[in-house]
């Protein structure tokens, strides 16, 4: 659990060394009418999980990816149109950002694949390292992924609900019924 801890924290400050590296690069470069998007998520930590009370409500958050991901110009990403897709046909769709390496990942990864395998064809279920945030474009621009393993639960509504840490099975279908009431 420590390395686990260590790597997150190594994560983050990669993360924060290549926001700071962009941020910089933004500010010398001339505006080409980029946009900062900004959002609300409601943000639901393992401690949290089982307690609908103690939900924070982040606003105005802003992702800068640590590694840039080349679209073609007008183009969306292919993790972005697949969400999307299945946003459209009614699904939930639960993004798993995790190190394969972290024992608390695998298990997390474990405990979604079988929720996916109960809910069928209600819950769409991607996964990716936590270097990979960027390339779910607009869908991840608004959040920010400090730690793995963290799963991005989205409503065909765009509401995102963020579950970090050790999470249970019965701890996603709570959090995805939640989503679909929401």
């Amino acid at each position: 659990m420590t390395r686990g801890v260590t790597h997150a924290r190594e994560a983050v400050a990669a993360s924060q060394r290549a926001a700071n590296k962009s941020a910089a690069a933004s500010a010398e470069a001339p505006s080409q009418g980029a946009a900062v998007t900004s959002a609300s998520t409601t943000v639901v930590t393992k401690h949290a999980a089982a307690r609908a009370s103690d939900r924070v409500v982040a606003k105005h958050v802003v992702h800068v990816s640590p590694t840039p991901h080349k679209v073609a110009a007008g183009a969306i990403p292919a993790q972005q149109a697949a969400v999307e897709s299945e946003l459209k046909q009614g699904k939930v769709v639960a993004v798993l950002f995790w190190n394969p390496k972290g024992a608390d990942d695998v298990a997390v990864r474990k405990e979604l694949q079988a929720v996916g395998k109960k809910l069928g064809g209600k819950l769409a279920v991607h996964t990716a390292e936590a270097n990979q945030v960027g390339s779910f474009g607009s869908i991840t621009k608004a959040i920010q992924v400090y730690q793995t393993p963290t799963i991005l639960l989205v409503n065909g509504k765009g509401l995102t609900t963020t579950l970090t840490g050790f999470t249970d099975a019965f701890s996603i279908e709570q959090t995805i019924d939640e989503a679909r009431q929401a």
